[in-house]
């Protein structure tokens, strides 16, 4: 029966090296599982090795006379991001790792080779099945032992928040579209637009004629808990036949260009503080934060000029849960 003897070393081990392939590394700190080899292995691997810690394995092998090549199975599981191979070799030998795709422990043509003769870092490495082929030339062979070592990188699983935004409703006193003043075809059809540290990642119903909709609408992201503060931009737009409107929800002391109509803010989870783009603060979390565009901007020479766009109230409350 084939298989391989694993034993732990409690103490450091000197180790001479014969010939050492380019970049090679230190032997990892002990204690380190010791992988001995056991004939025959040249045609298909025996038992596959278990990396499933981070504790560093060492292979352990020879290859003298007609054995030109010794075949070792690695079975990586799900919870190693990542793991480095390094190798200690015979003058004339070489070595590749290999994808066992099919995992039959043998070597195809199917077998993609993602580290040939060089020491490396194989990433995104969990949940895959692995050779490690070591050979030498079969006419002229010199013989030697050799070692390999395996430093595998356990996968660091970040603790999350959730942060939570909704967008409660808007406001305005201004006539939106062009229907005889105090009709219900005069007044907007809102809806709104949220991006999230640069990306879109809520647009509402529109709620039609109706000048005070209310939406209710949440929006949940899921950030690592080490995220210190997250920026929020809240566009109000007017629907219409062809381009929408953009209501005015940019208020005073925001800090955004002459024109702008968005309403830009981070919230930082540490303080709970709700900021303006200035660092003006404007709530808490958990509190229902009401934000009124501002009608007019001024400019570094002193005048006043009228932003473009009709002013508008948005109502939001933010919180999160770790």
């Amino acid at each position: 029966m084939k298989y391989q003897i694993v034993s732990a070393a409690l103490g450091s081990m000197m180790l001479t090296v014969l010939s050492v392939s380019p970049g090679f590394a230190q032997k990892p700190i002990s204690p380190t599982r010791i992988v001995k080899e056991v004939e025959p292995n040249n045609q298909s691997a025996s038992s596959p090795i278990g990396i499933t810690s981070s504790r560093p394995i060492e292979i352990k092998g020879q290859m003298f006379g007609n054995d030109s090549q010794d075949l070792y199975a690695l079975n990586v599981g799900k919870n190693i991001a990542r793991f480095r191979v390094s190798m200690a070799l015979p003058r004339q030998a070489r070595w590749e790792l290999r994808e066992d795709r099919n995992g039959n422990r043998r070597i195809d043509r199917g077998d993609r080779i993602i580290l040939n003769n060089r020491n490396g870092t194989v990433n995104k490495a969990g949940s895959k099945r692995y050779l490690l082929r070591i050979h030498q030339p079969a006419s002229t062979p010199v013989g030697g032992t050799y070692r390999a070592f395996i430093q595998p990188i356990r996968r660091v699983t970040v603790k999350q928040r959730r942060v939570i935004l909704t967008i409660i409703s808007a406001s305005t006193k201004r006539r939106f579209d062009l229907g005889f003043p105090g009709t219900k075809k005069s007044r907007a059809d809102f809806y709104v637009k949220v991006d999230v540290n640069g990306k879109q990642a809520l647009k509402t119903k529109t709620v039609k004629n109706n000048n005070r909709p209310v939406f209710n609408k949440t929006l949940v992201t899921t950030l690592p808990v080490t995220t210190q503060s997250i920026k929020y931009k809240i566009r109000l737009l007017d629907s219409d036949i062809g381009r929408d409107d953009k209501a005015n929800i940019s208020p005073k002391n925001s800090g955004n260009l002459l024109g702008s109509k968005h309403l830009i803010f981070r919230y930082r989870p540490a303080t709970g503080r709700v900021s303006l783009a200035t660092g003006h603060p404007i709530g808490r979390r958990g509190q229902a934060i009401t934000v009124k565009g501002h009608g007019v901007f001024t400019n570094g020479i002193g005048n006043r000029e009228r932003l473009k766009g009709i002013p508008a109230s948005i109502t939001f409350k933010i919180d999160h849960k770790d």
